[in-house]
């Protein structure tokens, strides 16, 4: 298995918000679970930002 890409910011191994619901679904250990559902909710807060910075840049390069 590769290991996983690190980020730049704070060094957290950087999976899309499908790849940890995927590990998630599939997940027994409580405790594990917990800290994937952290990781998804930070994953989806990442990419909604991500997204309206994007829309904000195109609306104002009109």
């Amino acid at each position: 298995m590769m290991a996983p890409q690190m980020s730049s910011d704070n060094h957290r191994p950087v999976r899309t918000w499908q790849e940890i619901a995927a590990e998630a679904s599939r997940e027994r250990d409580p405790k594990k679970l917990m800290e994937l559902t952290e990781e998804l909710e930070r994953a989806l807060e990442e990419r909604d930002a991500k997204l309206r910075f994007d829309r904000k840049s195109a609306s104002a390069s009109e």
